[in-house]
């Protein structure tokens, strides 16, 4: 008895539901309140990565300048040192931060496929190589694995010291410094004060 009264609710509410109209505002709610999730969900994600944008911005400028400053200082005390040279000063600009290269586990397959028509034999090589980054779990953290650290290329270096007024030492200052930095010497300007 308990069931018929349960299918007979069950029918009821079905056939109430049947109608048109009440499909529409149920579909239209439904919807709704799937907007109003992902609106809410997204715009805390934004203002994180907003931010998190920024930081790591100010985090790529400050090492661009200590790689600048750093060769700056190094390549004052090489040229401060180079007979008849003085009072220098240098600007080293460099292109990018350090890039870290990540080792990949990769791997290959090959299928072979031999097929026969009549008088013909045909052998189909397919192959597949799947690259993918190596990860490593220290401490209950994963992170990938990096092989090797880069150093930021030079884009220019710019020279003003008293003494290159002379052209053999303006060279010795060109070659001091594109073989330092490993630039080409039409990326140097040595400037005399």
């Amino acid at each position: 008895m308990k069931w018929e009264k349960w299918r007979d609710k069950v029918e009821e509410w079905t056939s109430v539901l049947n109608r048109p109209k009440y499909l529409l505002l149920i579909g239209g709610v439904g919807v709704l309140l799937l907007l109003i999730g992902n609106a809410l969900s997204l715009s805390g994600d934004e203002e994180e990565t907003a931010e998190e944008k920024i930081h790591r911005k100010e985090g790529a400028l400050d090492k661009i300048k200590a790689y600048e400053t750093y060769y700056e200082e190094e390549l004052k005390t090489i040229l401060e040192s180079i007979s008849f040279v003085s009072d220098v000063q240098v600007m080293v600009n460099v292109d990018a931060t350090e890039k870290m290269i990540y080792e990949m586990n990769e791997s290959t397959q090959t299928q072979v496929t031999k097929e026969t028509d009549e008088d013909k034999q045909r052998r189909v090589e397919d192959e597949a190589v799947d690259k993918e980054l190596a990860v490593i779990n220290e401490s209950g953290e994963s992170g990938p694995v990096a092989t090797t650290t880069k150093k930021p290329n030079v884009s220019g270096v710019s020279v003003t010291a008293s003494g290159v007024e002379n052209i053999k030492v303006k060279e010795w200052v060109v070659e001091a410094v594109t073989r330092a930095l490993d630039v080409p010497s039409h990326r140097v300007s040595v400037i005399p004060k």
